[in-house]
């Protein structure tokens, strides 16, 4: 039987039909194989099915192989479909991780920001609690404060009607005073035609001429403020200026008959004890013969007993100051508010040689800072000697700006005394004991602070010559060495 490691079937086949066709011709001997048609056919049908079988089993394997490599060329590229999928994949992945980590960094960082958030949030809890505790304490100190308020304004309506009433007995004042003041105006006016008719010279006549004009005016005044319904403030300080000029007039009335006069003190610091700062009636220097004026006194700075002798202050509206030598002599203004008391009075005052006097000055600027002066000698001359100025013995804080001025007489617009080539009291629109011309000028002109030109109320050894104070007040009183 032919098998898988024999011969070619074509070699067998080719073999036996040569057999068959030579058959006795070629007499061999009887070790060959010799084989019967039969068993020859049938053993080629077994070699022919054994050789188509493998035939079959080639092409099947073939086929298989085929298959096979189609199934692998399928896988592969499936495989190849795969592998792309997964790179897609792959990079979907890398994509999602990044976009993960970034979302993660930010989702950290908002989640820091978050608890950062959370603590200041804590933080302002606890300072809207805090806060909460001390508005609910506000309140119960508000509510304090109003019961108290409340109370207050129960005594406050008490006193305003008590308030009412004395404004109703001031008001009878004044209207008594303005009949005395009529009256008294009568007896000067008949005074003083006895006087004309009798032709008897006296030094009186001008200033009682003088008083009976000013009474006039004030009673004038005095029916305007009852007509207009004045506040008690006002009522108050008018009604001082009534009394203080009725007192005067009395007093040149009796002085004309040749009553004694009713004896004033010559200075603020010679009123009695428990006196009230305010306006009062003075005698200046040992002529009593001088008909008294009123001066505003301060009893409580400094130790009290000061005569103030001129005042500026940011009153509205404002005084002004840049007058002539008339008005600097005889004074001017309000005493309440701003005013020159008079270069008259500041020389009977310290001029009289039984008593010296000293200066205080106090100065304010615009930022709230307040400087002081104190001049240990302070004296004025008469006007035939111009108003000269003597001051000495500086001590304080604003330094000494009277030291250069100290000798020179006094300058107005119109009566120029100074040093200087040029008026200083017209370039600088003030009034003062110009040399040539400042260190000082407190009767200049009301400017703000700094400025671009000089003229202002000006204290140079404090503020520069360009900056001009707020406030400026000007008040003497004996020395404490005052007889001699």
């Amino acid at each position: 039987m032919v098998g898988r490691g024999s011969a070619p079937l074509w070699a067998v086949l080719l073999c036996l039909s040569a057999r068959l066709v030579t058959g006795d011709q070629d007499q061999q001997p009887s070790a060959q194989l010799s084989f019967t048609p039969d068993e020859l056919w049938k053993f080629i049908g077994q070699a022919v099915r054994s050789e188509v079988q493998l035939i079959f089993g080639k092409l099947d394997l073939e086929r298989r192989l085929e298959t096979l490599d189609f199934s692998v060329t399928a896988l592969e590229s499936s495989v190849e479909a795969l592998n792309s999928r997964q790179n897609a994949l792959d990079a979907r992945v890398y994509a999602t991780d990044t976009r993960l980590n970034s979302k993660g960094d930010t989702l950290d960082a908002r989640v820091d920001d978050l608890a950062s958030q959370l603590y200041r949030r804590g933080s302002e809890s606890d300072t809207i609690a805090a806060r909460l505790d001390d508005q609910n304490h506000s309140l119960k100190t508000l509510g304090a404060s109003i019961e108290s308020c409340q109370v207050q304004m129960l005594e406050w309506t008490i006193k305003l009607d008590h308030q009412q009433s004395s404004l109703e007995d001031l008001a009878k004042k004044v209207s008594q005073n303005s009949v005395k003041l009529n009256a008294t105006s009568g007896l000067l006016n008949q005074s003083l035609q006895s006087y004309y008719m009798e032709g008897n010279p006296n030094d009186w006549r001008p200033r009682m001429e003088e008083l009976a004009e000013e009474v006039n005016n004030i009673t004038s005044r005095v029916n305007k403020m009852a007509a207009s319904g004045p506040q008690l403030e006002q009522l108050t300080t008018r009604n001082d200026m009534l009394q203080l000029t009725l007192d005067a007039a009395s007093a040149a009335l009796n002085a004309s008959r040749g009553q004694p006069a009713t004896s004033l003190p010559r200075d603020c610091s010679e009123l009695p004890a428990g006196t009230a700062s305010g306006i009062h009636l003075l005698q200046p220097g040992l002529d009593r013969s001088v008909p008294p004026t009123p001066a505003f006194c301060d009893l409580e700075s400094d130790g009290g007993g000061w005569t103030v002798v001129q005042r500026r202050a940011d009153i509205q509206p404002r005084q002004e100051f840049y007058l002539g030598w008339q008005a600097y002599r005889e004074g001017f203004g309000e005493l309440d508010r701003e005013f020159w008391w008079g270069l008259e009075s500041l020389w009977r005052t310290t001029g009289s040689r039984d008593r010296r006097y000293q200066l205080r000055i106090t100065l304010g600027d615009f930022d709230g800072e307040r400087r002081h002066a104190v001049y240990g000698t302070f004296r004025v001359s008469s006007e035939a000697d111009g108003y000269r100025l003597a001051v000495g013995n500086y001590s304080g804080d604003a330094g000494d700006a009277l030291k250069r001025h100290n000798g020179y007489r006094f300058s107005t617009k119109d009566r120029d005394n100074d040093g200087y080539s040029l008026s200083c009291a017209t370039t600088h629109r003030g009034a003062w004991w110009y040399e040539a011309c400042y260190d000082s000028n407190l009767n200049g002109q009301p400017l703000v602070g700094h400025n671009t030109g000089q003229g202002g109320i000006s204290w140079n050894k404090w503020r520069t010559w360009d900056y001009s104070l707020k406030a400026a007040e000007m008040k003497i009183r004996p020395q404490a060495q005052t007889r001699t």
